[in-house]
C-alpha cells in the first residue's frame, strides 16, 4: 500500500477523502463509529495499512511497564532499530457536528500522556475532519502542550496538504 503520489495525485487523493467525510460524518454518533468510518480511512489515505499490525496498532497500550492499561486508539509505526515503533499516536473523539467545538483540555492532556509514555514523534488528536497536531522535540520525553496544526479536512488547505504528504507512508 505504498504511494508515489505527485503532487497532484495527493491532492486528487485529499480531495477525495475530504469529499468521504463530507458524506459520512453524519453517521457518527460516538466515538467507534468516528473511528471506523473516518479516522480509518484517514489513516488509509496516509498510506499506512490498518490490517497490518506492524504500521497501524489499534488500542495501543502506552503504560509503562508494571503500569496499568493506557491503551491510545491507534498508534501508526515505523521500524526504528529493526523494530516497528510508534510514529504517531491517534487518539480519536466523537464527530463534531457543530463543527466549531474545540477539543477539551482534558482530551489534550490523554493523548500528551500517551506521546510522553512511547517513542511516538507526532500526536494526532480528531474528529475525524478536525485535526490538532502535537510534536514531541527530538530527545524529549514530554510533547508540546499546543498543537503545531490545527485544521480541518473539510476546509482542504494547501499547508494540510503538504503536511499530510510530507508524513504519508513512503516518504
Amino acid at each position: 500500500m505504498k504511494h508515489s503520489d505527485t503532487k497532484s495525485d495527493f491532492r486528487q487523493r485529499f480531495d477525495e477523502h475530504a469529499s468521504q467525510v463530507e458524506r459520512k460524518s453524519g453517521s457518527c454518533v460516538n466515538e467507534r463509529a468516528t473511528e471506523l468510518v473516518l479516522v480509518i480511512p484517514f489513516i488509509r489515505f496516509l498510506a499506512y495499512n490498518p490490517e497490518e499490525l506492524d504500521e497501524v496498532h489499534p488500542q495501543f497500550d502506552t503504560s509503562p511497564p508494571g503500569g496499568g492499561n493506557a491503551p491510545v486508539d491507534f498508534a501508526i509505526l515505523r521500524e526504528l532499530r529493526g523494530e516497528p515503533q510508534p510514529f504517531i499516536l491517534v487518539e480519536a473523539k466523537v464527530f463534531d457536528k457543530t463543527g466549531g467545538k474545540p477539543f477539551g483540555q482534558d482530551d489534550v492532556d490523554q493523548l500528551l500522556g500517551y506521546m510522553g509514555a512511547t517513542t511516538a514523534t507526532f500526536g494526532l488528536l480528531t474528529d475525524g475532519n478536525r485535526c490538532e497536531w502535537y510534536r514531541k522535540p527530538p530527545n524529549k520525553s514530554i510533547a508540546e502542550n499546543t498543537p503545531f496544526l490545527t485544521h480541518a479536512i473539510l476546509e482542504r488547505t494547501e499547508r494540510e496538504i503538504e503536511w499530510l504528504s510530507a508524513i504519508s507512508r513512503g516518504k
